[in-house]
C-alpha cells in the first residue's frame, strides 16, 4: 500500500563533477556524485558515487552507478562483455540531467518523451542497500520475472516483487518493457525487489553489487525485445523434435509403466514425440544412477523409443548425493567429484558445504569452476554409454535444499530459505553476490557436456532456473503449478513475459503438476498446451496419471487433444519459422497482441490469447463462457467442449505439412501453404527449412508473396524455375554475340529487349597489396552477428541476409560465378532497387539508374563523361533496403572491371542504419584524413599562369576586394619545360611571393605529376631515379618502360597551332614513371621534394609550399602504352574487354603498357595489369609523410587518382570538368559517391568549370554552390579566360565575397564535421536520405544537400531563374529566421547571389566572425547559432584546436 514512511528532499546526492568523456574513450561520459547529508538507512552510505553512460549503440544505453573508492561485484556474464567501442553517433535518445539533488532523464529524441527519469526520489548506494526510482511515460510496464503474475500487464497499485531464484519459486530474469517501446535491464545478481507505483514509476532495490542498468529502445515492442535478445543472445534454435508434444509424470513406478503409457497414447494415434523419466528412474534419487530393479531395462529404453521415431528425455537435479548406492556399493559420482574438489564451498573457501534434497545429504557442484565442468563433462559421457538418452532436463538448480543455509544449522532466514548459506563461496565469488546464477551456469556446463555428447547437432536442455541470456542454452518450463483454473489462466502472461526475457521455448505443464486435474481442465489444457512453444503434459508422484489415453481411447479428451495435436504438427513447419526468426533476429514466438496491433489501445491489456508469430490468433478457453477477440471487437464465440479459438491473420502464408504421429514421420509427407488473403487480396510468408537437428547455419529460407487467389475455390501452388528478363546474366560480354556463339558456351540465347551472359573458371594469381583495419579473429560471435550467411553448392552460391529483419542483401546462388585468370564474375540479386556509388564515373543522378546499365571501372585521364572511365577506382556500393536499412559491398579487386544492372558483381559487406553506414565503412579501410584548417578556406588556380607576377597581382586583387582566400597554387607553369621539382625562368620569384603570401596568413600549394622526363643531360630527378633503381620496367629485363606525359624534350619551341598528336610526337620527352610501390621510390620521392623545400643548391630558390597537389596519377601517358608500343596484346587486350571508354583502344589507351613490371614491398614481381588502379593509391601515403615530415605541420595532398582508403591521407577533386550548366548537379552526384566511398570526404569540383569559358551567370551560380564544396577551389584550364572572383566586375567580387564569408562563418561547423569523420567516420557532404531514410523522397534527392546534420544546402542549378524549388524534410527548419515548411517541396527565393540555407531544428551550428584568411578569423570571436527542435532543444558539437598540428585529435561535446 500507500507508504507511511517515505524519502524527504534532503537525501540522495549531488553533482559534483561532470559530465566527462568517459577515460575509456569516447563511449560516453562520465558523473562523480557527492552524497547529501542525511541519516543512512541501511549501513555505510557512499560518500561518492560514479555515473558512467555509455551510448553503446543508437538504441541501448548503459547507465552503470558505482562506488569509485571500493571493488564490487559484478555479473561474470557469459555473452554480455565489457564495452570498448565508440559512442554511437546518432543515438535515439538524449540525457539530460539534474544536479541537486541529482538525477538524470533519458529522453527519446524522435519524440522528446522522457522515458527513464531518476529526478522522482533520491539515490540510495551502500554496500549492501541500493535504491535507485524512475518515473515512467505510462502505466503499461511488462516483464520482471519469474513470478506468477496475474496479467501480462503490471498493476502498478503499490506492488513489491522480489527477484531471487528459489526453490518452489520462480528464477530470476529481471527485464522490463514498456509499452511505449523501450526496455530496462539491471544484470545484477544479489537478492533485489521492484517496487511498481502509481506515479507511475518503478523502484529498484538490492542488497549488493552495482546499479547496472540497460536501456533498450525501439519502435515497437517487437523492436524492444529484439535489441534486448539480440543484447543478452539469441535464443537456441530447438531440433525440429522439441516442437513435438512432449509426455512426463513424476512417478511411474516402474519402466513396465512408462512403456505402458507409451503404448496407450501411441495406440490412440496420438502425435507424440518424445517421452522423459523422471528421478523415480534413479537409484535413490542420485544424477547418473538407474534403479536397476524397476527400471533394469533402461539401457534399452531409448532404442525402444526410436524404434517408433521418438526421443528420450532424462532428467538431471543438481545437488549430488553423499549416501552410497542401494546396494550398499560406493556412489562412484560423488567420489570422484570429492577427489576433484568441485563443490560449493563454506565460507572458508575449503569445507564443502552440505545440505538435503531428495537423496538426502548432499553437495552442489560449483558450475563456475573449470574443474567441475569438466568433471559433470565425464559423469555425462559415463552415463550416456550406459543408459543412452537424446536430451536433458535439469532441474532444482535454484540451487534448492529442503534445509535453509546448510546442515550446520543456520537459522531459518527468509534468504536462506530452500537454499544455500549466502556466504558460501563458488569461483565466481559468494553465494551472496552469485546465487541466482547458479542454474545458468549449471545450463552452461550441460550445454557443453550435451556438444561434446553429439557434435555438430543442436542439443535438447530444458532448465528450471534462468538467467537474462539462458535462452541461449536453451528452453525453460513454468514449474511446479497446480491443476487449476487459476493456474491454466495464470500460464499464458507467463508465456509471453518468457518471450520478452529472450526464452521462446516455454511452456506450462499442461493439466498441472500438482493436484489431480478434472477432466474438462485437462481437456481445455490440453488444447491450450497443443499451442505452447514447449508442449509437455507433466505432474507430481502424488497426482494421478494424466496422459490424455489415461482418460479413455474414445474420450472427448483424447479427441480433442489428438485433433489439436494434429493442427500442431500440421502448423510445425510454420512453428519450426518463428524459432528460426527467433534465433536469428530475436523475433517473440508466442506473441502478446499487442506486438503486432500495437495502435490499438485494448490489445495493451489482453491476457487470455496469444498469436503465434504475427499471423496465428491462439483462443483457449480459460473458464465458462469465454469471448473472442475479432475486429476490435469483443465478440462472443460458441467454442464446445472439444474445441478452441484459432484464427488466421489475413495477409499471411502458413507453410503446412501433412501430420503424423512423430516429427520425424511428420517430415516425409507433402507440404503445402494455407493462403490468408487480406483485404487487397494479397499474403506473404516465409518458410525455413533444413534437417532439423544439425549445428551451425545451413539454412534455406524460401518467400512466397505475390499470389492473387479468389476465395471460395482451392488450388495446388507449384514452383517453376524460369528466368525473368531482370533475372538474366550476360553469358556473352564480349561484343559479337550469336546465337552459336553462345549456344557454343553451353548458354541460352532468347532473344530479348535486353543482353544476356556468360562465364568461366579456373584460379586467382593475384591480391590487392591494400591494407585493410582486419581484426586476427572475428570481432562477434555468430549469435552477435547482424547477419546469416548461407552457402549453395550447386550452383554455388552465397546467400547473405540480415538478421534484424530476414532481409536478404547479397545472392549470388545463380549460374554465373565464373573464376579464370582473366574473366572473373559474380552476380548478385539485389534486394531493392536503390543502388549508390560506384565510381569513377559521371552519373546521372544520385540512385543508380538499374534499366540495363554497364559502367566500367578503370583509373585513366579521363575527363568526366557519360560513361566513360575517370580518374579513380572506387568498387563500392550501398544498397537500400526498402525498410531504410542499408548495406555496402566493397570488391577489393584492383583490375578493370565493369558493373552490369539489374544485378551486380562485388564482395565484402557491411550492415547498418544508414546513419551508422559511412562509420562502419570506414572503420574496415581507414578513416579520412583530418584536414588543416586552412584548408577549408577558398583556393585559387589556373593553369596558364604567366609568371609570378600574375600570382601576385592574383593576390593582391583578391585582398583589396577582401574576398576571403586561403590557398593560392601553382600549376605546372612554374616548373621548367614541365619538369618536376624544376623552376622556371618566369617564375623565379615564386620562393619570395610564398614567403610574403604566407607572412599574411595565407598558404600555398605546388603541382607535381609522376612522370619523369629521361631526355635531359643533367636533371638529377631521372639520373637518382635511375641510380636508386626506382622506375617500372619491362618485364625480365633492366629497359625501362617509357611513356610521354607534360615533359618537353629541351631546346625546343613547341608550336602549339600543331594538332595535340604532332605536338606529342614531336617535342614531349620520354618519360620514365616511378613505381610507388618499391621501397626505394619512396625514399628518392622524399629527397627529390625535399630539395624543391630546401634548395642545397641555392637557398634563394627554396619554396616553402604548405601542400601538395599530385595530378596525372592514373598514371596517364599521351601515348597508348609506351613508345614503340606494347609487346603482351594478351595483356592490354584481354580475352574480355570491360566496357571502357575507346574500349576497342584496349587497357593501354591513355596509360602504360600493362605488361610493365612493378615490385611491391616485399620484392616480389607484380604486372601493372594488376596493379593499374593502385597506382594514385601507391604514391599518395608517400607523399603525405613527407610533406608533413618537411613542413611540422598537418598540411593537405590532394589526389587525382583514388583507391578505397586514399582518403585517409588526401582530398580528391573530381578532375577536369567543363564549364557547363549540367556540371553543377553532376558536382553533387560526384560528390555524394565520394562520401559513401571509403574515406573520402575532402572533395569538390573546379569551380566554374576547367576546359571552356563560363558565362557570368554560370560562374556566379557555381561560386554560391563551390562555398558549399568541401575543398573549394576555383580552377580552369590553359589559354581560357580568368574566371577567379576579380576577374569579372565589382558586382561579382561583392557575390562572392559574401557567399564566401558565409562560408568562413560556418568554418567551424564544417572544421568539427571534418574531426567527425576523421574520428567516427561520419560523412561531411551528406546527402537528405542519410538523415531521413524513413522519407522515401529524399531518396531520389540530389540536388539538395546538407552539411552533417543540420544545415541544408540547395542551390540553383538551372540559367534565368529567381527561385529554387527545395524539399524540407520532416523536421523544423530555419531560414536563419523564419521557421520553414515540413516535409513538401516549396519555392524559395533565389536572387543571383544568394543561395538557400536551412539550418534543422534541434541543432547549435558554431560559427566565427569571417575575414579575408583563416588566419585571421581565427581569432575572430566564435558565435552560436541555435535552432531549437519542436521541443525547445537543441544541441551541438565543436572541435576546436591550433587547426595545424599533426597529433590525434578527439572529439568532445
Amino acid at each position: 500500500g500507500v507508504p507511511w514512511c517515505f524519502f524527504s528532499s534532503e537525501h540522495g546526492y549531488r553533482l559534483e563533477s561532470g559530465p566527462h568523456t568517459t577515460t575509456q574513450g569516447t563511449a560516453g561520459l562520465e558523473f562523480f556524485l557527492r552524497r547529501l547529508p542525511s541519516p543512512s538507512l541501511f549501513g555505510a552510505a557512499a560518500d561518492l558515487v560514479r555515473l558512467q553512460a555509455q551510448f553503446q549503440s543508437s538504441a541501448r544505453l548503459r547507465l552503470q552507478f558505482t562506488d569509485p573508492k571500493k571493488q564490487q561485484f559484478e555479473v561474470p556474464h557469459d555473452h554480455i562483455g565489457p564495452f570498448s567501442g565508440p559512442a554511437t553517433s546518432d543515438p535515439k535518445y538524449r540525457l539530460k540531467f539534474q544536479e541537486n539533488p541529482f538525477g538524470i532523464q533519458v529522453i527519446r529524441a524522435s519524440t522528446g518523451k522522457v522515458i527513464f527519469d531518476t529526478t522522482i526520489g533520491p539515490l540510495v548506494f551502500s554496500e549492501q542497500f541500493l535504491q535507485i526510482s524512475t518515473r515512467i511515460p505510462s502505466s503499461n510496464v511488462y516483464g520482471l520475472g519469474e513470478h506468477l503474475h496475474r496479467s501480462f500487464r503490471h498493476d502498478l497499485h503499490w506492488k513489491t516483487w522480489p527477484l531471487f531464484s528459489r526453490h518452489a519459486a520462480p528464477s530470476a530474469v529481471r527485464f522490463w518493457a514498456h509499452l511505449h517501446a523501450f526496455g530496462t535491464n539491471l544484470p545484477g545478481i544479489g537478492d533485489k525487489e521492484v517496487a511498481l507505483t502509481p506515479a507511475p514509476a518503478v523502484t529498484f532495490r538490492t542488497i549488493g553489487g552495482i546499479l547496472d542498468f540497460y536501456i533498450f529502445l525501439g519502435d515497437t515492442p517487437e523492436q524492444v525485445v529484439q535489441e534486448y535478445v539480440q543484447f543478452i543472445g539469441l535464443p537456441a534454435l530447438p531440433p525440429y523434435w522439441a516442437l513435438g508434444f512432449q509426455l512426463s509424470h513424476r512417478s511411474y513406478g516402474s519402466l513396465d509403466e512408462v512403456k505402458a503409457v507409451v503404448e496407450r497414447n501411441r495406440a490412440i494415434g496420438l502425435p507424440y514425440d518424445v517421452q522423459y523419466t523422471d528421478i523415480d528412474a534413479m537409484d535413490g534419487c542420485k544424477d547418473f544412477t538407474y534403479d536397476k530393479i524397476k527400471f533394469h531395462d533402461l539401457p534399452n529404453f531409448r532404442e525402444f523409443l526410436n524404434a517408433a521415431e521418438q526421443k528420450f528425455v532424462i532428467v538431471l537435479d543438481a545437488a549430488i548425493a553423499m549416501e552410497p548406492m542401494a546396494d550398499g556399493s560406493p556412489y562412484r559420482t560423488f567420489e570422484r567429484g570429492q577427489e576433484k574438489r568441485v563443490w560449493v564451498n563454506e565460507s572458508d573457501g575449503v569445507t564443502p558445504l552440505i545440505g538435503e534434497a531428495r537423496p538426502g545429504q548432499v553437495v552442489f557442484p560449483d558450475f563456475s569452476n573449470p574443474v567441475c565442468v569438466e568433471w559433470w563433462e565425464q559423469e555425462f559421457q559415463r552415463f550416456h554409454e550406459l543408459i543412452p538418452y537424446d536430451g536433458i532436463w535439469i532441474d532444482m538448480n535454484e540451487a534448492a535444499s529442503f534445509i535453509p543455509g546448510s546442515t550446520r544449522g543456520v537459522a531459518d532466514w527468509p534468504l536462506f530459505r530452500r537454499s544455500l548459506c549466502l556466504d558460501a563461496v563458488q569461483s565466481w565469488g559468494r553465494q551472496y553476490d552469485v546465487h541466482s546464477l547458479y542454474g545458468h551456469s549449471m545450463a552452461l556446463a550441460t550445454l557443453r557436456a550435451l556438444g561434446r555428447l553429439s557434435p555438430g547437432r543442436r542439443s535438447f536442455l530444458v532448465s528450471g532456473s534462468t538467467f537474462a541470456g539462458s535462452g541461449r542454452l536453451g528452453g525453460h518450463w513454468l514449474g511446479d503449478n497446480a491443476a487449476t483454473w487459476d493456474h491454466l489462466r495464470w500460464a499464458t502472461p507467463a508465456l509471453l513475459e518468457f518471450g520478452l526475457f529472450g526464452i521462446p521455448y516455454v511452456g506450462a505443464a499442461i493439466c498441472g503438476s500438482l493436484g489431480a486435474a478434472p477432466e474438462e481442465l485437462c481437456r481445455r489444457w490440453m488444447q491450450l498446451g497443443a499451442f505452447y512453444p514447449l508442449a509437455r503434459n507433466h505432474n507430481h508422484e502424488s497426482s494421478t496419471p494424466q496422459d490424455p489415453a489415461a482418460f479413455g481411447a474414445n474420450s472427448v479428451l483424447v479427441n480433442s487433444s489428438r485433433h489439436y495435436l494434429s493442427i500442431r504438427y500440421h502448423l510445425l513447419p510454420y512453428l519450426y519459422s518463428l524459432f528460426y526468426r527467433a534465433h536469428t533476429r530475436g523475433d517473440t514466438v508466442a506473441r502478446p497482441l499487442l506486438h503486432e496491433f500495437y495502435a490499438e489501445e485494448a490489445t495493451w491489456d489482453v491476457n487470455g490469447q496469444f498469436l503465434w508469430g504475427p499471423g496465428l490468433l491462439i483462443t483457449p478457453v480459460l473458464e465458462p463462457g469465454s469471448r473472442l477477440w475479432m475486429r476490435k471487437q469483443w465478440t462472443h464465440l460458441y467454442l464446445p467442449a472439444d474445441k478452441l479459438g484459432l484464427h488466421l491473420r489475413g495477409g499471411h502464408i502458413f507453410p503446412v505439412q501433412h501430420p503424423a504421429t512423430t516429427t520425424a514421420a511428420s517430415r516425409r509427407n507433402p507440404m503445402g501453404l494455407i493462403v490468408a488473403l487480406d483485404e487487397n487480396q494479397e499474403a506473404t510468408g516465409e518458410l525455413f527449412w533444413d534437417d532439423g537437428e544439425s549445428a551451425g547455419e545451413t539454412a534455406t529460407v524460401a518467400i512466397v508473396q505475390g499470389l492473387r487467389l479468389r476465395l471460395g475455390q482451392s488450388y495446388s501452388l507449384h514452383w517453376t524455375l524460369g528466368t525473368r528478363d531482370s533475372d538474366r546474366f550476360d553469358c556473352h560480354p564480349a561484343e559479337g554475340a550469336s546465337r552459336e556463339s553462345c549456344e557454343h558456351l553451353g548458354c541460352i540465347w532468347n532473344v530479348s529487349d535486353h543482353p544476356e551472359s556468360i562465364y568461366d573458371s579456373a584460379t586467382q594469381r593475384y591480391e590487392v597489396p591494400v591494407p585493410l583495419s582486419l581484426p586476427g579473429t572475428p570481432q562477434a560471435s555468430v549469435q552477435r552477428r547482424l547477419y546469416d550467411v548461407t552457402i549453395q553448392e550447386r550452383p554455388f552460391g552465397v546467400q547473405v541476409r540480415r538478421r534484424s529483419s530476414g532481409t536478404v542483401i547479397w545472392d549470388s546462388q545463380l549460374p554465373t560465378f565464373t573464376f579464370s585468370d582473366q574473366f572473373l564474375q559474380i552476380s548478385t540479386h539485389l534486394p531493392a532497387p536503390f543502388v549508390f556509388g560506384f565510381g569513377e564515373t559521371e552519373h546521372d543522378a544520385f540512385r543508380h539508374n538499374l534499366d540495363w546499365h554497364t559502367w566500367g571501372m578503370f583509373t585513366r585521364d579521363q575527363p568526366p563523361g557519360y560513361k566513360l572511365n575517370s580518374y579513380g577506382f572506387q568498387p563500392f556500393y550501398m544498397g537500400l533496403e526498402k525498410d531504410g536499412n542499408a548495406h555496402g559491398v566493397l570488391l577489393l579487386n584492383s583490375n578493370a572491371m565493369g558493373k552490369k544492372t539489374p544485378q551486380f558483381l562485388f564482395f565484402s559487406m557491411y550492415f547498418s542504419k544508414i546513419l551508422h553506414f559511412s562509420a562502419l565503412t570506414w572503420g574496415l579501410v581507414g578513416r579520412p584524413v583530418m584536414p588543416a584548417y586552412w584548408a577549408l578556406g577558398f583556393q585559387l588556380c589556373r593553369y596558364g599562369y604567366e609568371n609570378d607576377a600574375e600570382i601576385a597581382q592574383l593576390v593582391n586583387d583578391m585582398n583589396r576586394a577582401q574576398i576571403p582566400l586561403d590557398v593560392q597554387y601553382a600549376d605546372i607553369d612554374y616548373m621548367e619545360r614541365q619538369l618536376d621539382f624544376t623552376l622556371s625562368p618566369r617564375f623565379q620569384g615564386l620562393p619570395e611571393l610564398v614567403q610574403r603570401i604566407q607572412s599574411n596568413g595565407m598558404r600555398f600549394i605546388l603541382i607535381l605529376d609522376p612522370a619523369i622526363s629521361a631526355n635531359e643531360t643533367n636533371y638529377p630527378a631521372y639520373d637518382r631515379g635511375v641510380q636508386q633503381d626506382v622506375f617500372i620496367k619491362w618485364p625480365d629485363s633492366d629497359d625501362l618502360v617509357y611513356a610521354k606525359v607534360w615533359p618537353d624534350l629541351p631546346n625546343v619551341v613547341v608550336n602549339d597551332s600543331l594538332d595535340w598528336d604532332t605536338q606529342v610526337e614531336l617535342y614531349r620527352a620520354f618519360a620514365a614513371m616511378p613505381d610507388f610501390f618499391r621501397n626505394s621510390t619512396k625514399d628518392w620521392w622524399a629527397q627529390e621534394i625535399a630539395e624543391v623545400y630546401e634548395n642545397p643548391r641555392n637557398s634563394s630558390l627554396s619554396i616553402k609550399f604548405d601542400g601538395l597537389w599530385i595530378d596525372m596519377n592514373e598514371p596517364s601517358s599521351f601515348v597508348h602504352g609506351t613508345i614503340g608500343g606494347c609487346r603482351d596484346r594478351n595483356l592490354n587486350f584481354p580475352p574480355y574487354m570491360p566496357q571502357l571508354g575507346s574500349r576497342s583502344e584496349g587497357l593501354s589507351f591513355k596509360t602504360v603498357c600493362m605488361e610493365g613490371q612493378q615490385q611491391l614491398p616485399d620484392g616480389s614481381p607484380v604486372r601493372h595489369y594488376d596493379v593499374h588502379n593502385l597506382y594514385g593509391w601507391a604514391q599518395t601515403k608517400p607523399t603525405l609523410d613527407i610533406l608533413r615530415n618537411l613542413t611540422g605541420e598537418r598540411g593537405i595532398v590532394v589526389t587525382r587518382s583514388t583507391f578505397p582508403s586514399s582518403g585517409r591521407w588526401a582530398g580528391h577533386w573530381l578532375g577536369d570538368n567543363t564549364a557547363a550548366w549540367n556540371q553543377l548537379d553532376k558536382s553533387i552526384i560526384g560528390e555524394h559517391p565520394k562520401s559513401c566511398f571509403p574515406t573520402q570526404n575532402s572533395v569538390g569540383a573546379d569551380i566554374c568549370g576547367f576546359f571552356g569559358e563560363p558565362s557570368y551567370e554560370l560562374c556566379a551560380r557555381w561560386m554560391e554552390l563551390g562555398a558549399f564544396y568541401p575543398y573549394s577551389r576555383n580552377h580552369n584550364g590553359n589559354k581560357a579566360k580568368r574566371q577567379d572572383p576579380v576577374a569579372w566586375n565589382s558586382t561579382f567580387a561583392d557575390l562572392s565575397r559574401a557567399v564566401l564569408q558565409l562560408r568562413y562563418r560556418l568554418l567551424p561547423h564544417l572544421y568539427t564535421l571534418m574531426l567527425q569523420a576523421h574520428v567516427r567516420g561520419s560523412t561531411v557532404v551528406r546527402p537528405l536520405l542519410h538523415e531521413f531514410v524513413e522519407d522515401r523522397t529524399t531518396w531520389d534527392i540530389y540536388r539538395q544537400f546538407m552539411w552533417g546534420a543540420g544545415l541544408l544546402i540547395s542551390p540553383v542549378l538551372e540559367p534565368g531563374v529567381s527561385e529554387v524549388r527545395a524539399y524540407l524534410p520532416d523536421a523544423r527548419w530555419f531560414n536563419f529566421h523564419t521557421v520553414g515548411f515540413r516535409r513538401q517541396f516549396q519555392n524559395f527565393p533565389a536572387p543571383l547571389g544568394h543561395i538557400n540555407l536551412h539550418v534543422r531544428g534541434g541543432h547549435i551550428l558554431p560559427q566565427q566572425l569571417p575575414a579575408n584568411n583563416t588566419w585571421f578569423s581565427r581569432r575572430n570571436p566564435l558565435l552560436l547559432t541555435v535552432a531549437l527542435d519542436d521541443a525547445q532543444e537543441a544541441s551541438g558539437n565543436l572541435y576546436w584546436d591550433d587547426g595545424v598540428g599533426i597529433g590525434q585529435p578527439h572529439l568532445q561535446n
